[in-house]
Parts: C-alpha cells; structure tokens; sequence
C-alpha cells in the first residue's frame, strides 16, 4: 500500500489509524465463536480500505 499525503489550501496532511484492542486488566473477554466473527469482520473492513492489520 502506498502512502499518499492530501492537501487543501495551506496544508499538506497525511492521516494514520493505529487501533489496539486492550480489554481492561488484560483478562480475555471474547472467545469462541465471537471472536472469531470480530476477527473476520475487522479484517474484512481493513481489506476493503486498503488497510493492513499486523499481530
């Protein structure tokens, strides 16, 4: 995927989404099947932007 800056008059900008999924107290709260779905769904999202997701 390649990087593209945007502009508008009087600004060059380039936006970054980092999202981090950290329950509190790091117990594990989703499991099974749920997860998995989430799973699915996240990647599924990140694939129609162009997005990519690291573990």
């Amino acid at each position: 995927m390649t990087r593209q800056a945007r502009t508008c008059p009087g600004a060059v900008y380039e936006l970054g989404y980092h999202l981090v999924w950290c329950p509190r107290y790091r117990r594990p709260v989703l499991g099974g099947r749920v997860e998995d779905r989430l799973e699915e769904l996240v990647r599924a999202k990140a694939n129609e932007h162009g997005w990519r997701i690291r573990a």
